[in-house]
């Protein structure tokens, strides 16, 4: 579930900031506001103008503002989709482990824990224990 998340969170995310509006804004929006507060026309010089060009200014820094906010969101949001997946993977390694211990380790390790009268069945029950070992790493 977390892997279609995460192939979804991107596709969103890829599709908005590749947004054409989103990056021409991106690329030309600080140099036309500079243009603009640069401009020196008798329009450029009346209040109102000069009282557009901020209140344009203001929202351009909202937006910028909010695209990097939305960037550092989707980046720790990922890393927590890539954490959730990561973790799923080892909790299904450990359960792997857990049932070989419980359906084969258990029991190989009891008979190997039964020890002969023997050197002939000590050896062959070390070349089970080294078998068994080697099994489970």
């Amino acid at each position: 579930e977390a892997q279609v998340l995460l192939a979804r969170y991107r596709g969103v995310m890829c599709s908005v900031l590749e947004d054409s509006r989103l990056a021409r804004l991106q690329l030309e929006g600080g140099a036309n506001l500079s243009r603009l507060r640069k401009e020196e026309t008798s329009v450029s010089l009346s209040d109102d103008y000069r009282d557009a060009v901020e209140v344009v200014a203001g929202l351009y820094d909202q937006v910028d503002e909010l695209v990097h906010r939305l960037v550092m969101l989707s980046n720790q949001r990922t890393q927590e989709l890539d954490f959730i997946m990561e973790f799923k993977s080892l909790e299904q390694g450990f359960k792997e482990v857990s049932d070989w211990i419980e359906e084969v380790g258990e029991s190989r390790l009891r008979t190997l824990g039964e020890l002969e009268d023997s050197l002939e069945q000590l050896h062959r029950k070390q070349t089970l224990f080294r078998d068994f070992y080697t099994a489970a790493y």
